[in-house]
Formats: structure tokens, sequence, C-alpha cells
């Protein structure tokens, strides 16, 4: 397994699993209100049992949805603990650099990061981020 790449994936991805720790709990919650609003329009007595009619039908994949919805708000919450243990490695230069260069990507950067570090040329900006890449990786991977 490529352990850099797959850092450089959790860093790219880390803005979206952030969004998503505000988004999926909203999605899980009009679901819950979606599975009430289905469980009072079935009969008094009735059970669904997997092929009960369209009501029922539409219960099951509620169940189905909210389930999802759990396993992947867990798998968010993972990978963005992962992300901030593995920058809390590093120092305030490294982490500038990875967060320019990975999580908030942009044409001028490498520049920018030249500017704000006093770095001479691009090259050595080059230089610092494969190094605060390896210290991230072998912080989230070993």
């Amino acid at each position: 397994m490529d352990w850099k790449r797959e850092a450089i994936d959790m860093l790219k991805n880390y803005p979206a699993q952030r969004m998503s720790l505000a988004t999926l709990p909203g999605e899980l919650e009009r679901l819950e209100l979606e599975r009430s609003a289905l469980r009072s329009s079935l009969g008094e007595g009735e059970h669904v049992t997997g092929g009960g009619g369209e009501v029922g039908d539409k219960l099951l994949s509620n169940i189905v949805k909210r389930d999802e919805i759990k396993k992947n708000l867990e798998l968010a919450q993972r990978r963005v603990r992962m992300v901030e243990k593995g920058l809390s490695v590093l120092d305030e230069e490294e982490r500038r650099i990875l967060e320019l260069m990975f999580i908030h990507r942009g044409k001028g950067n490498v520049e920018r990061l030249c500017e704000e570090l006093n770095i001479e040329n691009p090259p050595g900006v080059y230089k610092r981020k494969d190094r605060a890449l390896r210290k991230f990786t072998l912080a989230m991977y070993g």
C-alpha cells in the first residue's frame, strides 16, 4: 500500500469530511422525522414484513438509509480525528505548507508560501512539503 498517497488523499478530502460532520446529522434528523410520519401512516397493528405495500417498503428503505448515514457519520468522524492527530505533530510551518499544498489547494499557493515563509524559490517549498508530508504520514500510519 502506498501510505504517502493515502495520506495525501486524507488531506485532500479533509475539508469535505469536516463538512459532512455538519450535514450528516441534519440528514439523519430528516430521516427520523420521515420515519415517524411513515410509522403513523401504517395501519393500527400493521407490521412491516418486507413486502407489505408501499408504506412498508418506504419504511424499510428509510431504515437502510439511516443505517448508512450513521456509518458514514462515524467514518467521517474517525477520518477527521485521524487527520487532526496527524496534523498535531507538525509545527506551524509544516501545517501551513500541507494546508496550502493539499487541504486548500489553489493557484499561486507555492509562490504564496515562498513569500510567507521567506523561501527563495519553489523547489525549497517542495522540499519542505516532502518533509512535512513524510512526518504527517508517519504520524498517521507509522
